[in-house]
C-alpha cells in the first residue's frame, strides 16, 4: 500500500507525496539487500539438506541455488544499498533524539523499550505452552524494540566519530559493520510487521490464516533464536524458544505440501525429480539416470581395467545370495562380472 499511495500520488502531481520518496528508497533498498540474501541463504540450506540429489541438476535444486546466488549483488550491491538504508535510520534517529516524531515504517523508534517481565518468568510467554496470538504479538515486539535499539546505537557511535573531527564518509566507514546490522534488524522488523498484518487483514479462510500465521510466527522466533545475542537482557535462554519451534516444525510439517503446491509452480517450470506434482521422486531419478551417457552401455565403462582388481569369486556369491527383485549397491558391479564371465 505505502508503494502504490506514494507511486500514485507523484503520477498524479501530488507534491507531498514526494516527501515518502526518502523513506521509500530506503525501505526498497533495504529489502532488495535482505530478502534476496535470505532466500540465497535458505535455497542453500534446501540443497544441502537433499544430499547427492541436491548436487544434480535433475533435481533443479543446485541450478535455484545458483540463481538465487546472483540477485544478492546484481541490480544493486547489497552493502551499498544496506548502507542507504542506515543512513536513513541515522537520520529518523537524530530526529527522535530531538524531540521530532518519526512516521512510516520508522513510527516504532518513539516506542519504549521492551522489558525483560513482558517475556514472562524465565521466557514462558514464548514457550510451548503459550498462547500463539500472544506469542506472535510479543515475536513482533522483539524485533521491534531490536531494530530500535540497533538504529539509536548507530546514531549515537556515528556522531561520536564526527565529533572526533571525522568526515561523514570516514565517520560511516568506522561504523559501517553497525550500519549494516542496522539495516538488517530494520528491514527484518518491516517485512515480519507487514507478513503479520496482511495475513490477519486480508485472508478470510480461518484455516488457511491460521497455517499462514504458523510461518510468520516461524520466520520470526527463528530470527530471534538464531540472533539471541542480540536480546541479551531480554531472554534467560532460549531452551524455551526452541521447544516452541519445534513444536511449530511439528504442525507446519503436515501443511508443507499444500502450502507449496499454493505457489502453482509447474513441472515444466521446476524440471525437478524431487519437486515433482505427481510424488514420483524415485521413478523420476531413476528415468534421468537411464538418460546418462555412463548407463547407455549394458557393461559398465572401464570394466576391463577393474576386473583385473575385483574379487570376481565374492561377486558372484553375492548374485546368488540376493533376493529376486532387490536392489542392491553391488548389483551394477555384479551384473558386469556376470556379463564378463
Amino acid at each position: 500500500d505505502f508503494l502504490a499511495r506514494v507511486r500514485d500520488g507523484v503520477m498524479a502531481g501530488d507534491d507531498k507525496a514526494a516527501d515518502g520518496l526518502p523513506e521509500l528508497h530506503a525501505t526498497l533498498a533495504g529489502m532488495k539487500t535482505f530478502c534476496t540474501a535470505v532466500a540465497h541463504q535458505q535455497v542453500e540450506a534446501m540443497r544441502k539438506s537433499c544430499g547427492g540429489q541436491g548436487f544434480l541438476r535433475a533435481s533443479g535444486v543446485g541450478d535455484l541455488a545458483q540463481a538465487a546466488a546472483e540477485p544478492v549483488t546484481a541490480e544493486g550491491e547489497h552493502v551499498i544499498l544496506a548502507l542507504q538504508t542506515a543512513r536513513f535510520l541515522m537520520k529518523t534517529a537524530r530526529l527522535v533524539r530531538q524531540g521530532g516524531v518519526p512516521t512510516g515504517s520508522v513510527a516504532y523508534m518513539r516506542e519504549p523499550a521492551l522489558g525483560a517481565k513482558e517475556l514472562g518468568p524465565g521466557g514462558s510467554q514464548l514457550g510451548p505452552e503459550a498462547d500463539p496470538t500472544g506469542v506472535r504479538e510479543l515475536a513482533l515486539a522483539l524485533l521491534r524494540d531490536r531494530a530500535r535499539r540497533f538504529a539509536e546505537k548507530l546514531e549515537t557511535s556515528f556522531a561520536a566519530e564526527s565529533a572526533k573531527g571525522a568526515s561523514f564518509d570516514q565517520a560511516l566507514n568506522k561504523v559501517m559493520v553497525l550500519a549494516f546490522k542496522a539495516a538488517e534488524c530494520h528491514t527484518i522488523y518491516v517485512l515480519a510487521k507487514n507478513n503479520y498484518e496482511v495475513v490477519c487483514d486480508k485472508v478470510a479462510d480461518a484455516p488457511v490464516r491460521e497455517a499462514l500465521l504458523r510461518l510468520y510466527e516461524l520466520f520470526a522466533l527463528q530470527q530471534i533464536y538464531e540472533n539471541a545475542g542480540d536480546f541479551l537482557g531480554l531472554l534467560p535462554d532460549t531452551d524455551l524458544l526452541l521447544s516452541r519451534v519445534n513444536r511449530l516444525l511439528e504442525l507446519i510439517r503436515p501443511d508443507a505440501v499444500a502450502l507449496t503446491d499454493g505457489f502453482s509452480i509447474s513441472d515444466w517450470n521446476l524440471k525437478s525429480t524431487l519437486g515433482r506434482f505427481d510424488g514420483n521422486v524415485y521413478e523420476a531419478i531413476y528415468e534421468e539416470a537411464k538418460l546418462s551417457p555412463l548407463n547407455q552401455d549394458a557393461k559398465m565403462i572401464g570394466w576391463s581395467k577393474f576386473a583385473e582388481i575385483l574379487d570376481l569369486a565374492f561377486l558372484r556369491q553375492g548374485m546368488s545370495e540376493q533376493r529376486h527383485g532387490a536392489v542392491s549397491v553391488a548389483a551394477p558391479v555384479a551384473a558386469a562380472a556376470a556379463a564378463k564371465l
